[in-house]
This record gives structure tokens, sequence and C-alpha cells, in this order.
């Protein structure tokens, strides 16, 4: 009976686990990740269920009397803005809490949660040739700026997506899609018989990589006592800041030679 249980518990910490995972990775708030798994294990009317969430993991204890104490670690690599499906995650975790489904089914609601592709190659490239062109003209830019903005997001998309497609590291990525990005924002201004403010398009391209979800989050976590994982998270956008800057800056020396 005590084995049947404590696999019971093990699969509701399991479940627990793999829900924080799905959500941090995602972009999610490390307060709102603890948040979703100590709803999930509290379902087990357990004596103790503590959760622990930093910016790079998840750890989950158990204890009860019919059962001995159990821990689960997962470390979190690869982190993403992907609010879809945080949003799936905490509706799953909302039906199971209530009763509205079981583990059996939650699980393989999960299933389908993480191997959901929200947006197809196609509409990757075409939201960042939307965002690129369309920040022009905020930033004072004029058609031919929006249009050469548009261009410059398409070689942007390229870049990206081989990158990603290749894990090349976050830094590296920002650095070369931003050096990118600005090489030939000054090569089309030269080349391009039109006046374009070449400063517009190169602002209005790196958008698509600012980190303001990274920021905010790194804020809420800093005002709910994370301090860690606010510290680190500010860290985070703080580098992703750099690898931009730095990449732009090559970008334009580069294209000045030229």
């Amino acid at each position: 009976m005590t084995d049947e249980k404590e696999i019971e518990y093990h699969r509701l910490l399991e479940f627990a686990v793999r829900a924080g995972r799905v959500m941090l990775s995602s972009g999610a708030e490390t307060y709102r990740v603890e948040d979703t798994m100590n709803r999930i294990l509290a379902t087990g009317n357990l004596e103790t269920a503590d959760t622990f969430v930093m910016a790079t993991g998840v750890i989950a204890t158990i204890s009860d009397p019919a059962i001995r104490t159990l821990t689960m670690v997962r470390r979190v690599q690869e982190r993403n803005t992907n609010l879809n499906k945080v949003t799936q995650v905490n509706e799953v975790s909302r039906l199971f809490c209530s009763g509205k489904m079981d583990l059996e089914q939650a699980n393989r609601r999960m299933d389908q949660i993480e191997a959901e592709v929200l947006y197809s190659s196609g509409m990757f490239f075409l939201g960042v040739i939307g965002t690129t062109a369309f920040f022009a003209p905020i930033f004072g830019g004029k058609i031919e700026d929006l249009v050469i903005s548009g261009l410059v997001g398409l070689i942007l998309a390229g870049v990206l997506f081989l990158c990603r497609k290749n894990h090349i590291h976050s830094f590296l990525e920002n650095l070369i899609s931003s050096a990118v990005v600005a090489l030939m924002a000054v090569l089309l201004a030269k080349i391009v018989p039109w006046n374009l403010n070449r400063d517009v398009i190169i602002v209005s391209c790196i958008m698509p990589m600012v980190p303001g979800v990274a920021i905010t989050n790194a804020i809420r976590d800093t005002f709910h006592g994370d301090y860690t994982s606010g510290m680190a998270r500010i860290l985070e956008a703080v580098m992703t800041a750099v690898a931009i800057a730095v990449g732009a800056g090559i970008g334009v020396a580069v294209g000045q030679l030229w």
C-alpha cells in the first residue's frame, strides 16, 4: 500500500515539476511558477510540499508519514518568450486542481503543449519583417526607411532562424544578428539612391531582439521578493543589451570601411 502511495505521489511531484519547467522555459515569472507548482502539489494533501524556483531551474520536495521524502530537480538551460504556453499550462493546472482533469489527462495535455509550435517559419519571418518595418515610422522614419527596414528585417529573420536551428548561444545570436543588421543598414544607405535615415533603420531592426519581457519579469520578481531570480534576469537582460550594442557597433564600423 505504501509503495502504491509513493508511486502516486511521485507522479504528482513529476507533473508539478514538469509544469514548472515548461512555464519557466517559456518566460514565466518565478513567483508564478512557484504558485502553480504549489497549487498542484496541494491537491495531494501532503504534510509538506515545498518548491523553489530560480531563473535556471526548479526544485520541489514532498513528504508525508505514509511515504519517504521525495525531491526532484529540473535544470532549465534554454529560455524564450512564449506566453501562449504559460497560459495553457496555467489552464491545465486550474482544471487539474479543480478535479475536472485527472493526472493522466493533464500529462497528455502537457505533451501537446510541449510539442506545440506556436508559429510556422513563414509566420516567424512575416512577424520579424512587420515588426522591423513598422517601427521605422514610430522612430520618425519616412516611407523609404520603412521599406528598407522591412528588407533588413527579412535578412534578420534569416539570421535568427539559422542561429536557432544550429543552437547558437543567445549572446552570440544577438551579437551576430545585430552586427548583420547594422552592416546591411549602412551598406544599403550607401547603395540605394534614396535619402535614408540609417540610424532609424538600425534601431527599428534591433527592436525584435530587445529584452523587454526579461526586464519586466526581472522587476516583477524583485517586487515579489525573489531577489536572486530578479537579479539573474536583470543580468541576462543587460548581457543581451550588451551583445546587441557591441554587434551593432561592429556592423557600423565594418560598413563604413566599404
